[in-house]
């Protein structure tokens, strides 16, 4: 290894080295750290390092990941009502939020949401709308959290079941405690009534950001406020491109772009 770390030096091939070491080889790391490297990333299966070969330039290697990212789903039936659950657990335990949690590995946050009703409130939806965005500067370990508020449409299914079943809901009953339907003209109500328990900040500002929306003449499910176009890269991962529903002709607008 010194050999090659010299070789890569003196050379000026690369501006850094760097060793993966999976979980049956951690054991090597203790070596490599001696010899300079510095540890980059670890997951369950394996330990990421590097070793920074310029000596002519500061380190410039990026951080592993510098935020978290979550999405909710806001889900309005056909009686202009808004689906609340109770949580179940953790420090939101008791208080009524959108469904909402954690983006996975591979999926946008239009499809975390979706995936997200799906689990913790039993209701098939599809994507229609993002609503609004926030970031909190720190959060788990210390990192920025991104989350993405969507508006999110029963499907014909959907709401078949639900007239069918009184509007009741098979959720998730380990994370969820109950729910309710909140019409749109009593969020801001709802929100401010401290017996309600509704989870702040985000979700009392959300509430009522969503009432202002309806009382302003907002149409769910018909009016948007970003637009997005979805395609494919070549190494096939999702691109999603949002921008504000402000543009008279874009028709064009994607045309010459090459998936």
């Amino acid at each position: 290894m010194e050999k090659t770390i010299n070789h890569y030096q003196k050379e000026e091939i690369k501006k850094a080295i760097w060793i993966k070491f999976d979980t049956n080889q951690l054991y090597l790391a203790q070596e490599a750290l001696k010899m300079g490297f510095k540890l980059h990333h670890s997951k369950n299966n394996y330990l990421m390092t590097y070793l920074w070969l310029d000596k002519e330039r500061t380190d410039n290697i990026p951080g592993y990941t510098t935020h978290m990212v979550g999405a909710g789903g806001i889900v309005i039936d056909n009686q202009e009502r808004l689906l609340l659950l109770r949580e179940n657990s953790g420090n939101r335990k008791d208080k009524w939020n959108i469904p909402m949690g954690r983006v996975d590995l591979g999926e946008n946050f239009s499809q975390a949401a979706v995936r997200e009703v799906q689990e913790e409130a039993g209701l098939e939806t599809e994507f229609f709308d993002l609503l609004c965005f926030r970031e909190l500067q720190a959060w788990y370990f210390e990192q920025p959290d991104l989350f993405f508020a969507c508006l999110l449409k029963p499907t014909e299914k959907a709401i078949k079941e639900l007239e069918q079943n009184n509007y009741q809901l098979n959720y998730d009953q380990h994370e969820i405690s109950g729910f309710q339907w909140v019409p749109l003209n009593e969020l801001k109500q709802f929100a401010e009534d401290p017996k309600n328990n509704v989870a702040r900040p985000m979700q009392y500002y959300l509430l009522r950001y969503l009432n202002a929306l309806y009382t302003d003449g907002y149409k769910f499910y018909k009016d948007k406020i970003f637009d997005f176009n979805r395609l494919k890269t070549k190494t096939g991962s999702n691109y999603e491109m949002y921008y504000p529903n402000l543009l008279a002709n874009k028709e064009d607008l994607w045309k010459d772009i090459k998936q």
